[in-house]
């Protein structure tokens, strides 16, 4: 596991591991329950980040697309390393962690939490439970 996947929210890096196991597995086939297994989570959850991976790749990739088929196979269109890149980088961008540590970074003379929970429209619970991360 890479680092900076820990800066992804959850349903970003299980959405972002499935894709990249449906891509590293290109040449073979990849099973609902083969996934389910090697990410510990739920047949629903599969089919949840299924739906989320293709309206990301819709905008991201328009020509490439995940679909599950009626087997429970994972067929792939146009899903290479590239386009997995380029999802992580969207996914980070969107988090709420990386935009933590981004914020900290670029205002270091701001105050974290007060100016943070405005510029994210987050409470203070949720600042705290990330800068706990």
């Amino acid at each position: 596991m890479e680092i900076h996947n820990e800066f992804l929210d959850v349903n970003y890096r299980y959405q972002y591991y499935l894709l990249e196991l449906v891509a590293d597995n290109g040449n073979y086939y990849l099973t609902v329950p083969r996934a389910m297994k090697l990410l510990g989570i739920s047949k629903f959850k599969i089919t949840q980040y299924v739906e989320g991976i293709n309206a990301d790749l819709a905008v991201i990739s328009p020509t490439s697309h995940l679909k599950v088929n009626a087997d429970g196979v994972f067929e792939s269109q146009n899903i290479d390393e590239g386009v997995v890149r380029k999802v992580r980088l969207d996914y980070l961008k969107q988090s709420n962690l990386f935009k933590m540590l981004e914020f900290s970074l670029l205002h270091p003379e701001k105050n974290e939490t007060a100016d943070f929970c405005d510029a994210l429209f987050i409470g203070t619970t949720k600042f705290y439970e990330l800068k706990k991360k």
